[in-house]
């Protein structure tokens, strides 16, 4: 009987052990998380208008421009008056977003500005950015954006204030 016992043991030992072996696979598993930031979107603020100043028309036409740095220049038949030069100012706008994001910046090719009252128009063209077509926001997430431009003025242009309703938009997006 101890014989049997001892048999049965053995078998049921050898059973169990090839059975562990057998149930073992030759395969292997690993976990990855998944994860995802959402991040503050891209915005654009206004916080100064583009304005040539006062400008006199002469019998030829001519041109004013706006650097980026504020400063005027004029070509052709204008005249800037020195005594009373109105507002002259590039356009300034401020960037926020993620810091330390690069953007990119466009600009529409020109714009019309139209006498209010009125139907006469003026173009504005060679739309300029400072800086030139992408940004870098800065560590705390900002960065300003200046914008000149060129002012055409026809032969004799009527006077009075000369606006574009719509506004020139100035659109950035995250590169």
């Amino acid at each position: 009987m101890k014989k049997l016992i001892f048999l049965l043991t053995c078998f049921f030992i050898i059973e169990f052990a090839a059975h562990q072996l057998c149930a073992q696979s030759p395969s292997a598993s690993a976990t990855a998380k998944a994860t995802a930031t959402i991040v503050a979107p891209i915005k654009i603020a206004k916080t100064t208008d583009l304005s040539f100043g006062n400008i006199i028309a002469g019998s030829s036409s001519g041109t004013v421009k706006i650097e980026t740095d504020n400063s005027r220049t004029h070509s052709g038949d204008v005249t800037l008056p020195t005594s009373s030069q109105g507002t002259i100012t590039a356009a300034r706008f401020t960037v926020s977003g993620l810091p330390n994001a690069s953007y990119s910046i466009a600009v529409p090719a020109s714009i019309i500005i139209t006498r209010e009252g009125g139907t006469e128009m003026m173009l504005v063209d060679n739309i300029t950015t400072t800086p030139a077509t992408s940004g870098t926001l800065s560590e705390n997430g900002e960065q300003i954006i200046n914008v000149g431009a060129t002012l055409h003025v026809d032969a004799n242009q009527e006077e009075g204030v000369y606006t574009n309703e719509s506004g020139m938009t100035v659109t950035v997006a995250y590169q």
